[in-house]
């Protein structure tokens, strides 16, 4: 049974300069005292739904290269992500066919409410634990709409 009915999960290598930024955004996230679990995935897999499963709602934040101004954040709905045309595979699978399979196999145990954020990076290759600077303010933009989505959720009343 899962602690709290919300979980933010971050994913990337902590290793690698702006590949980290979705585990960084859980890291603060999970230093902030919210009524959330938190976890870290180092490579996208299956192990995604099983991290996923039993939660009311769920946000799944990633790094990403789609072409965007580096530390923009994007908002993507599963079908945004999922290709029909790469099948899933044991060796290699993509973050929208590791969703997309959990929502097919499982959707009584998957979030009903599912929140992806991809932050658009800028270096992957260097091994360092710095982040570029623009990266790292779509870190902080990240866990604002976060923690801003989690209050308003708290405080149904409050109109944006």
């Amino acid at each position: 049974m899962n602690k709290n009915k919300i979980i933010a999960l971050g994913i990337g290598n902590p290793h690698l300069q702006d590949d980290r930024a979705g585990i960084e955004v859980v890291r603060r996230l999970a230093g902030m005292n919210l009524h959330l679990d938190t976890c870290e995935l180092h490579t996208v897999d299956f192990e995604l739904m099983e991290r996923l499963a039993g939660y009311e709602r769920a946000f799944v934040i990633d790094a990403c290269r789609l072409g965007k101004r580096p530390g923009e954040v994007i908002r993507v709905s599963l079908d945004d992500i999922y290709s029909p045309s790469i099948p899933p595979n044991s060796h290699s699978i993509t973050l929208g066919a590791a969703l997309k399979t959990g929502y097919s196999l499982f959707p009584e145990q998957m979030p009903p409410h599912l929140s992806i954020l991809l932050i658009e990076i800028e270096r992957a290759e260097k091994v360092t634990s710095v982040m570029s600077p623009q990266v790292e303010e779509g870190v902080r933009q990240a866990v604002q709409i976060i923690v801003s989505e989690l209050k308003i959720s708290e405080n149904p009343s409050v109109v944006c």
